[in-house]
């Protein structure tokens, strides 16, 4: 990140920003003239951001679960914070919350956020004797992984365990039961970052813009 070259010719740079933290997207700012950051948002920083909104996703994905039926609802975050994951983990809480309910530390568990082998997890180390009836996961891998593992140990989704990711990615849709999740629209993200990064090169006048987009409930078979 240091030796990041400052203007490095390009009239300008949309930066996938998923795992930066604040120093760094700051550090590329004071880099590269013109540039949009995409998968992440900071509030404190005067840039151009252009991600989903992560907070109004997990809030529908909340209220869908207790829409559901379900009231021990457990929560399965990344072992890796993220500016996204934050967001969403703000979201699911405060859904919960409008129903006097939360999840309390029995039903909070953290994975890796990327891997997709259930090697190695063991869902009934993890959850013990205390299983809830749904589980919201901060992404689809690890919800993924989570599914396979519950199959792997004889609890069926979803009459044992329901599941709930976030992203919709395509090894979602290959999984029995199939994955229910929060779609990100994808291309509207690329396609608004273009027009901002477009702004900035041909607006003088450009003022940084922060552009939330939002996500879609897909109601498929493990929730």
């Amino acid at each position: 990140m240091d030796t990041l070259p400052a203007n490095s010719g390009s009239a300008g740079t949309i930066v996938l920003a998923t795992d930066l933290q604040e120093n760094q997207v700051r550090l590329i700012q004071e880099k590269l003239s013109n540039v949009v950051f995409i998968d992440t948002y900071y509030r404190n920083i005067l840039a151009d951001f252009v991600t989903m909104d992560n907070y109004q996703g997990a809030y529908e994905a909340g209220l869908y679960m207790l829409k559901k039926g379900y009231k021990k609802i457990g929560y399965v975050a990344s072992d890796k914070l993220v500016a996204n994951f934050t967001m969403r983990r703000q979201g699911f809480t405060d859904a919960l919350a409008t129903h006097h309910l939360e999840v309390n530390n029995q039903n909070f568990y953290m994975i890796s956020p990327t891997e997709l082998d259930p090697k190695g997890l063991n869902i009934h180390q993890i959850m013990g004797k205390n299983t809830p009836e749904a589980v919201f996961c901060e992404d689809d891998y690890i919800a993924t992984r989570l599914i396979k593992s519950c199959l792997n140990a004889g609890i069926k989704i979803p009459e044992d365990l329901g599941i709930m990711g976030f992203d919709d990615i395509y090894e979602g849709t290959l999984l029995t039961p199939e994955l229910t999740t929060i779609h990100v629209p994808i291309e509207q993200i690329t396609n608004q970052a273009i027009r901002q990064l477009q702004g900035q090169v041909f607006d003088k006048n450009w003022a940084h813009q922060k552009t939330l987009i939002a996500t879609k409930l897909i109601s498929r078979q493990s929730l």
